[in-house]
């Protein structure tokens, strides 16, 4: 496996934190106390696109790794919540020490 791969999958699940972030604190007040619809719109999009993104990611590295099916779900439901795809960066950070890439 090369490692590229699973520092594309940590990548991008710090990239979609951060759009969940910008959705919840940012998007979402301008929204709600100013009434600018867009910046959800935008946000929510970009969101959205990232969070597919990763599990795509997941499911390549999982495939690459030949993580067993009980690990590759703990990182996806770890996942779905705000917040969650920080706290599964760091496992997967651990994980790479744990076991380099071949």
């Amino acid at each position: 496996m090369s490692k590229g791969k699973i520092n594309h999958l940590r990548w991008i699940m710090l990239a979609e934190g951060i759009s969940c972030i910008v959705l919840f604190f940012i998007a979402m007040p301008l929204k709600y106390i100013w009434g600018m619809n867009t910046a959800v719109r935008i946000a929510g999009g970009l969101h959205g696109f990232l969070f597919c993104w990763a599990c795509l990611a997941l499911l390549i590295v999982h495939l690459d790794r030949k993580w067993d099916l009980a690990h590759s779900v703990k990182y996806f439901i770890a996942i779905i919540p705000p917040g969650g795809m920080f706290l599964t960066e760091k496992w997967i950070k651990r994980d790479m020490q744990a076991a380099p890439a071949e």
